[in-house]
């Protein structure tokens, strides 16, 4: 009976990103035929990214980079992670989270996560502290905010540095501020698949001059160098710096630039489709719908994750049939760090690269969610509404077929 549902009779790619833009493109292209070098010794671009940044998140500092990944290297660099320290991240995280930590010999140890929206929990946190722990990292997963005023109690308690990875988050609040501006360092990606897509590149943002100066050097070599640092005990290293050049590219920053000043509209268009698909599922029997909490304000908006439980039909079942209908259905292509072969590879006897062993706490939460959740495209364009309503028939089809 099922094979009688009619499929999603638009065609596909339902979701592509970034949309071309003609605008951006003529000013990129201006921009490379005429810039300029700014006070640090870079192209403007630069400068006036960062400049930018610190004013739409309200932090007082921030450094572009090539990468969310070299943000978050920068970033545990600057906070002085040693051979042997202990760092605790959540078990749900997009690897770059976790690789830079097995560069400095850190041990990750791995935090379970709420159960409905995937980001770590506050509650595990504190079970998992040792003598060795010097921070915790939260990623604001898929653009949800984490708890901050939970996670900050615990730092202050046992005097824990924190990091926000924020790749997934530009734009999200908790309690009306904005995530990157609660740790000591904020850390953003420009990646393509991101909001402010870019090619590529990334931002670091804190309000500690001491870390921003540190992290300074330890990512960049040069002009910056001679321009930037200012702490006395810092002045010998301007020469050569201590660093890993993972500056942004100029034209990345341009770019960044161009599409950060529409930040908040990009954000309002995937908030209008979020929040519409959310209203189409309301009455599914099968579908969870991300759920909206007072004081945590999504931003970025990076896919579209729904559970999905049912005792009539299996969720890889599910996936496979709604495939098949031409919808745009899959888990996470990230399954949480400890499912990852690396993990696996990291518990064996043949440990090729010589890295740390991970720590885990009991991780059930986070292997729930990922075995029962379903991704879907981030819509963002009011046409897109079209493809949603095909997508909900098909469901409620489906459900009405199972007699759910």
């Amino acid at each position: 009976m099922i094979k009688n549902i009619k499929p999603v009779k638009i065609k596909q790619p339902h979701f592509i990103w970034p949309p071309k833009d003609k605008e951006i493109s003529k000013k990129v292209y201006t921009y490379l035929m005429n810039y300029q070098n700014g006070k640090i010794g870079l192209p403007d671009s630069i400068e006036n990214l960062e400049a930018e940044f610190c004013k739409f998140n309200h932090s007082k500092y921030a450094l572009a980079l090539s990468s969310g990944t070299a943000a978050l290297h920068i970033a545990y660099l600057a906070i002085g992670l040693r051979k042997g320290d202990e760092v605790i991240i959540s078990d749900y995280t997009f690897p770059a989270t976790l690789i830079p930590l097995f560069l400095l010999n850190v041990v990750p140890v791995l935090c379970d996560v709420d159960k409905y929206d995937a980001n770590i929990d506050p509650e595990c946190i504190e079970k998992l502290i040792t003598n060795k722990t010097k921070a915790i990292v939260v990623t604001h997963w898929w653009g949800q905010p984490c708890n901050m005023k939970k996670i900050l109690k615990i730092c202050k308690k046992y005097k824990l540095k924190l990091i926000e990875d924020c790749a997934h988050a530009p734009g999200a609040k908790f309690s009306k501020k904005n995530v990157g501006s609660f740790g000591d360092f904020g850390c953003f990606s420009f990646d393509n698949n991101k909001l402010l897509a870019s090619g590529e590149g990334g931002m670091l943002t804190t309000n500690n001059y001491n870390l921003y100066q540190k992290a300074i050097l330890y990512s960049d070599f040069g002009p910056r160098l001679y321009s930037s640092i200012t702490l006395k005990k810092l002045k010998n290293f301007i020469q050569t710096g201590i660093g890993t050049k993972y500056r942004i590219h100029f034209l990345a920053a341009k770019i960044a630039s161009l599409k950060l000043k529409n930040i908040h509209k990009l954000n309002s268009q995937r908030k209008k489709l979020h929040d519409y698909f959310n209203s189409k599922l309301k009455n599914s029997k099968i579908f969870i719908t991300p759920r909206d909490v007072k004081g945590f304000k999504r931003g970025g908006f990076y896919g579209y994750k729904v559970l999905a439980i049912s005792d009539r039909i299996k969720i890889n079942d599910l996936i496979k049939l709604l495939v098949s209908k031409n919808i745009d259905a899959r888990k996470t292509q990230t399954p949480p760090l400890h499912l990852t072969d690396t993990f696996k590879l990291l518990n064996d006897k043949k440990n090729y690269f010589n890295l740390c062993k991970i720590k885990k706490g009991n991780l059930k939460n986070s292997k729930w969610f990922h075995e029962n959740h379903i991704s879907f495209p981030t819509f963002y364009d009011s046409k897109h509404k079209k493809i949603i309503d095909e997508y909900c028939r098909v469901i409620y089809e489906i459900e009405s077929e199972l007699k759910i």
